[in-house]
């Protein structure tokens, strides 16, 4: 089809896109959607699992839960596997199991000339560039910062910081793979230096913890593990991911987006 019509085509997981990589560009794409690959299949045994790229990672994040399991992905459970995994994967998990990308064992593949390819790992360089290559902010909190740049390649890796930075508060959110008595223990010299107003130890199956949680910014461990030329995943060596969300009201969005959209141009031209 795209010879005799010239048409891209682009492919849609289901979820979001902040660059709206999944809708194509202004000319005309045509869109595959491709929610109805949604199969999760599970294999106990070898602790593994066949997922197609339509889910989102809400079901995925129950079925492995339903047999006690877990995957590190993302931590917004609406957000389709499909670009998720290939674009990398940020989540709670990173810092003990490293990226969602990291952890693809094999795929099933149609290439641009309607090949099926049953085993991406056959073919290093078609496995090589899923892993991580399918996708290409700032708030200001010094003693906060100031203590995770301290502290945080210290940090026991089955711990992961969520920071969120709003107008009216700063929060820490995270999760421990482990008891509430064994992170009270890994925290302490945290808690002295960053002299939070108050503390909650909740546990909670990740499940829950990650389908009611929040997003912000992280703090990476063995994701830096892996070498930049390692995986089609080449942001390595880093010690947060960030993200900026902005809410306005419609006498003041005209604005606030402009100057938003000057910061983000400025941003790329000094560090893109």
């Amino acid at each position: 089809m795209r010879t005799k019509l010239k048409y891209p085509i682009v492919a849609r997981s289901g979820g979001h896109s902040y660059e709206g990589f999944g809708i194509g560009d202004k000319d005309c794409y045509l869109v595959v959607d491709l929610a109805n690959l949604n199969k999760i299949i599970i294999d106990v045994n070898s602790q593994t699992a066949v997922v197609g790229p339509g889910n989102r990672l809400e079901p995925i994040y129950n079925k492995t839960s339903e047999h006690m399991f877990a995957f590190p992905a993302g931590t917004c459970p609406w957000v389709g596997v499909g670009g998720l995994i290939t674009g990398g994967g940020f989540g709670y998990l990173n810092r003990k199991f490293g990226m969602s990308s990291d952890n693809i064992l094999d795929a099933q593949i149609v290439l641009a000339n309607g090949t099926v390819v049953h085993s991406a790992k056959k073919h290093p360089e078609i496995f090589w560039s899923i892993q991580g290559a399918g996708n290409a902010g700032y708030g200001i909190a010094p003693l906060l910062f100031s203590v995770m740049n301290k502290l945080g390649s210290n940090i026991h890796p089955n711990i992961t910081f969520l920071i969120r930075i709003a107008p009216e508060y700063l929060s820490i959110r995270g999760i421990y793979i482990g008891s509430a008595n064994e992170l009270q223990n890994h925290i302490q010299e945290f808690v002295k230096l960053s002299k939070p107003k108050n503390i909650t130890y909740t546990e909670n199956t990740l499940y829950h913890a990650l389908v009611d949680g929040m997003e912000g910014t992280e703090i990476k461990g063995k994701v830096n593990e892996i070498g930049r030329h390692g995986t089609a995943f080449v942001h390595r060596g880093f010690l947060y991911h960030m993200e900026i969300k902005i809410t306005v009201n419609s006498e003041i969005s005209e604005m606030c987006l402009q100057e938003f959209d000057n910061f983000s141009q400025e941003f790329r031209r000094n560090y893109a």
